[in-house]
């Protein structure tokens, strides 16, 4: 199963490759390392034979599922072969726990129907509340 991150080194979405190459999962990651977090995040994975990195656009490969990550708007939108779009919002809260997060985003793998919007917070001490979806 071959999985595009858009953003690949931001912070949640870094935690989400992470997540997925745990799982055993093939990782096509996207982003521009323009500064040394992002290049440091970058040499975490980059031996992993699971993880590819490119700086332009996979034209040519066919993904499973697309998390992208590149918005302002919304925490990431993700696509998948049966789903054109969900837009998963979040909270502007401080003390959200991102593991939890970082597990829901990686669980909508297993879905082939899911609403537009889904708005969740990372309040909750073993998960996300899921406030609203659309």
């Amino acid at each position: 199963m071959k999985i595009l991150i858009k953003s690949c080194f931001d912070n949640i979405a870094f935690m989400l490759v992470n997540e997925l190459l745990d799982q055993e999962v093939e990782v096509y990651g996207l982003d521009n390392i323009q500064d040394d977090e992002k290049f440091e995040r970058y040499a975490l994975v980059a031996r992993n034979a699971d993880f590819h990195f490119s700086e332009d656009d996979y034209n040519e490969i066919d993904f499973k599922s697309i998390y992208d990550f590149s918005s302002n708007d919304v925490l990431c939108d993700y696509f998948s072969e049966k789903i054109n779009k969900t837009s998963i919002l979040i909270d502007d809260r401080i003390d959200m726990n991102k593991k939890y997060i970082v597990k829901f985003l990686a669980s909508l793998l297993a879905y082939s129907q899911l609403p537009s919007s889904i708005h969740i917070n990372g309040e909750e001490q073993h998960g996300i509340h899921l406030i609203k979806y659309d």
